[in-house]
């Protein structure tokens, strides 16, 4: 005996025929719905890595606005010229926290910024807080 659909009874003849297109349009549902969280989870990563950028390149503005105030005092041994130093080291200490806070879930970017930092320090450490101490006589 052969299999048709002419065999099957009214409410089997129904599901067969409606139960795929359902299924088709559950699973574009589905897409849709992984397109919309995708978009919206990689909208996030952008806006996470367009702020790691901001924050780096005003660390790089801080981190020269130091260096030069530092050698504006060391060109004219006013101490008015150093008075940009203080605020510009806490910016960009404070700009490297916002970074560490920003790249938390990636262990490479955290640990290059934990070696940024440490360079920074040690900048501060051994030449610009012992040219700034040190009181050079003029001749």
């Amino acid at each position: 005996m052969a299999f048709t659909i002419r065999n099957l009874k009214i409410r089997d003849q129904i599901l067969l025929v409606t139960l795929p297109p359902l299924f088709v349009l559950l699973c574009a549902v589905a897409l849709f719905f992984y397109a919309y969280w995708s978009a919206g989870s990689m909208e996030r990563t952008a806006m996470r890595n367009k702020e790691g950028v901001v924050r780096g390149e005003s660390f790089l503005r801080h981190a020269t606005e130091a260096s030069m105030a530092v050698r504006g005092y060391l060109f004219t041994h006013r101490d008015e010229t150093i008075a940009p130093y203080d605020r510009a080291v806490t910016e960009g200490l404070a700009d490297l926290l916002a970074l560490t806070d920003l790249e938390s879930p990636d262990r490479g970017q955290l640990q290059e910024i934990t070696r940024i930092r440490a360079e920074f320090d040690r900048l501060q450490k051994d030449w610009a807080l012992p040219m700034c101490s040190r009181k050079v006589s003029r001749i």
